[in-house]
C-alpha cells in the first residue's frame, strides 16, 4: 500500500522562452471566460472527483504536522505565516490572468476527473495551491531566491487536501505560461509524481513537466497544455512512490485520479 512520504521537492524554476502571452501561446488564453465554479463540463463532482483550488488571494497558514487546505496547515510552512496574494503590475488585468492561468493549468487535466476552481470550497476535500508574492523565508529557508515551487510528494494522492506553493516574490511582469506550467508541475507531486529525465523534444505537442533533465525546459517552454506519453527514467536523487525506476506520468495521473466522469 502507498503512503504519504515526508520526501518534500524543492524545484528551482527558471522561466522558460515564452514571450507571448496575449493568447498566441500554445494552452494559454488571456480572454479565455473563467472556469465555471460548477465544473467546465457541467457535471456534477462524484466522491472520487479530485477539487483542486488555485489560490491567488494568499492568507494565514501556519505549521504542523499536516498538510491540510481547510485547516490552513502545511508542514513546509515555518512557523504562522501571512501569504501574499498574486499581484500583476498595472498594464494587465487582473481578473483576465488568473482566468487565463487556471484555464491553462486545467488543460494539463482536461480529460482527468478533476475540478479547478478560485474560490475557496466551503468544504475538503480539496488540494490548495498558493500563488503569490511568496518567499522561500516563509517556507523555512535561510535566503530568499527563486522564483520557486514546492509541494509534498503525496504517493498515490492519499491525502486529497494537500497544499503546494508557487513562491513568485516580487510583483513582476510575469511569463504566464511558465506560471502555468510550474502549476502543473507541482500539482503533479501532490498527487505522487516525481521528477524524470532524459529527452523531451515536443511530440505532438506533449511534454512532461516532471522532466528536469535534458533539454526538458527548452521543450516544455515550447510545448502545449499537455502530458506527453513516455515512460522516463525518475532521476537519481528521488524515486519515492515506487522502484520501478520509470514514471509514465500521464498514464499515472490517469490511474491515480481517474477519467473524467
Amino acid at each position: 500500500m502507498t503512503k504519504l512520504l515526508s520526501l518534500l521537492l524543492l524545484a528551482s524554476l527558471v522561466a522558460g522562452c515564452v514571450t507571448d502571452v496575449t493568447g498566441e501561446t500554445p494552452g494559454f488564453d488571456l480572454d479565455a471566460p473563467p472556469i465555471e465554479e460548477v465544473g467546465g463540463d457541467g457535471k456534477a463532482d462524484t466522491a472520487s472527483t479530485q477539487v483542486v483550488f488555485l489560490n491567488f488571494g494568499g492568507g494565514r497558514l501556519h505549521s504542523g504536522n499536516c498538510s491540510d487546505a481547510p485547516a490552513n496547515c502545511s508542514n513546509l510552512v515555518a512557523g504562522t505565516q501571512d501569504l501574499a496574494p498574486f499581484t500583476v503590475s498595472a498594464q494587465w488585468d487582473r481578473p483576465k490572468v488568473v482566468a487565463g492561468i487556471t484555464r491553462c493549468v486545467s488543460m494539463f487535466f482536461d480529460d482527468m476527473d478533476m475540478r479547478f476552481v478560485t474560490t475557496r470550497p466551503a468544504a475538503g476535500p480539496y488540494t490548495m495551491m498558493m500563488i503569490g508574492a511568496i518567499y522561500p523565508t516563509q517556507l523555512g529557508f535561510e535566503t530568499n531566491g527563486g522564483p520557486y515551487g514546492r509541494a509534498p510528494v503525496d504517493c498515490g494522492n492519499e491525502n486529497r487536501n494537500d497544499i503546494g506553493f508557487l513562491l513568485l516574490q516580487d510583483s513582476v511582469d510575469p511569463d504566464f505560461y511558465f506560471m502555468c506550467r510550474s502549476i502543473a508541475h507541482e500539482l503533479g507531486h501532490t498527487f505522487g509524481m516525481v521528477h524524470t529525465m532524459g529527452e523531451n523534444a515536443v511530440a505532438n505537442g506533449r511534454v512532461d513537466m516532471m522532466c528536469e533533465s535534458g533539454n526538458c525546459g527548452d521543450a516544455a517552454a515550447n510545448g502545449s497544455a499537455a502530458w506527453d506519453v513516455v515512460n522516463r527514467p525518475m532521476t537519481t536523487e528521488v524515486r519515492a512512490c515506487d522502484y520501478s525506476y520509470r514514471q509514465n506520468t500521464y498514464a499515472r495521473l490517469m490511474d491515480t485520479l481517474g477519467a473524467k466522469r
